[in-house]
C-alpha cells in the first residue's frame, strides 16, 4: 500500500479524523473481498494502521516521515 509522497501538511482542521480513515477505507474494499468478509478486511486493515511503525514500513512505500504524520495523525484523537 502507497500513501504517496510527503508534502506540506494540512491544518490540524483540515485532516482526518479515524472515522473517516474508516469511511475511506470501507468505500474503497476492493471488489474480490467477499462481502461476508468485507467487515473483517476493514477490521484488520484499521488494526494494521493502528500498529503501524518503523519496523513496519519496510517494502511498502512509506516514508519515515508519512510514518510520523500517521502517527501524529494517530495521536490526536
Amino acid at each position: 500500500m502507497h500513501v504517496g509522497t510527503a508534502g506540506p501538511r494540512a491544518p490540524r482542521s483540515a485532516r482526518p479524523s479515524m472515522d473517516k480513515v474508516a469511511e475511506w477505507i470501507t468505500a474503497h474494499v476492493p471488489d474480490n473481498v467477499e462481502p461476508q468478509h468485507r467487515e473483517k478486511f476493514i477490521s484488520d486493515v484499521l488494526a494494521e494502521l493502528e500498529n503501524l511503525d518503523a519496523s513496519r514500513i519496510g517494502g511498502l512505500g512509506i516514508t519515515r516521515e508519512e510514518l510520523e504524520a500517521w502517527q501524529e495523525l494517530r495521536h490526536q484523537r
